[in-house]
């Protein structure tokens, strides 16, 4: 099992790209979470039903925290339901696709940037026709970015926080996709520390994609918009 505390790979500070610099410290960064306030699965016995209120969902969390799966499960709630899944819009650069690994370059970011541009505006356009949109996205550091590019609302904020031993699971199943070292463990830290207290939080380690789902029904609404 991975030792979460050996940071010997890691620099002192790694350029993530998403809008600001995370510094990581070693023997600190993979260390206890600061304490989060996230709900988990103890009482809902049957599913929501078909939901007719309508939002755009943002759907966070670090790699492998199932974003795609609830995303696209949350979208199927709704009499009309799209998702975005935004890892596939950079699939459609075809050449002159930037590298993705730390230190990203001044080309990354402008094309990270482009993704929650493009991603935001086709949120609005699916919703201007009447969907509800789920986006399945690590937004942190770029949060404002959607706040601003998204112009409808209500926009709510899902974080999916599983624990670190269920995401490293979840990446070792996954067929030509397993990151989880070492993007996984910075990237739930950093969730964890910038973004504690904004949104809806979900420990979704021992639930299905639909009992998320329920939850995300019942709660996104009041815990997860935001302005």
């Amino acid at each position: 099992m991975t030792d979460y505390g050996n940071v010997d790979f890691c620099r002192s500070r790694w350029e993530l790209g998403f809008g600001q610099s995370y510094r990581v410290i070693p023997n600190i960064i993979f260390g206890k979470a600061p304490t989060v306030a996230f709900r988990v699965r103890h009482d809902i016995t049957r599913s929501v039903g078909i939901q007719t209120e309508r939002a755009i969902f943002l759907i966070n969390g670090t790699q492998g925290a199932g974003k795609s799966t609830v995303a696209r499960a949350l979208a199927r709630r709704f009499e009309r339901g799209a998702c975005i899944d935004a890892d596939d819009l950079l699939r459609l650069v075809v050449s002159g696709a930037a590298s993705l690994e730390p230190p990203l370059s001044s080309d990354a970011e402008h094309q990270l940037r482009l993704r929650a541009r493009v991603a935001s505006q086709l949120a609005d356009t699916f919703f201007e026709a009447g969907f509800t949109v789920a986006i399945a996205e690590i937004v942190v550091g770029r949060l404002d970015h959607f706040r601003v590019d998204i112009k409808s609302r209500p926009l709510l904020l899902v974080n999916l926080v599983p624990s670190l031993d269920i995401v490293k699971r979840r990446n070792e199943e996954r067929i030509n996709k397993n990151v989880f070292e070492p993007w996984s463990p910075i990237l739930d830290r950093a969730i964890r520390e910038t973004m504690s207290g904004i949104g809806l939080w979900l420990d979704n380690s021992n639930q299905t994609s639909d009992e998320t789902v329920d939850d995300i029904l019942l709660h996104a609404w009041k815990e997860g918009a935001l302005e």
